[in-house]
């Protein structure tokens, strides 16, 4: 589960960029608990509001172009 990730090295982030794997109940929990530790961040509803249209399209496009199995994060160049 999430909370059970927060210990790992990466932590929620690392959870959240985790493959779900094949349906199944366990799976759907998992992304349940994702989705929830993401609500408990407290993020604002207008977050984006003041990115432009075309900005989130292409972070949108450059999400999709990638299918979740073979996503790979890239490293922070910053310490």
């Amino acid at each position: 589960m999430v909370v059970e990730a927060e210990g790992q090295r990466g932590g929620l982030l690392a959870e959240l960029k985790a493959d779900p794997s094949q349906a199944s109940l366990d799976t759907l929990l998992r992304e349940i608990d994702k989705l929830t530790a993401v609500r408990a961040l407290g993020l604002p509803a207008g977050l984006f509001e003041d990115a432009s249209k075309k900005l989130v399209a292409a972070w949108r496009a450059r999400r999709r172009g990638r299918g979740p199995r073979i996503y790979v994060p890239r490293r922070s160049r910053c310490g």
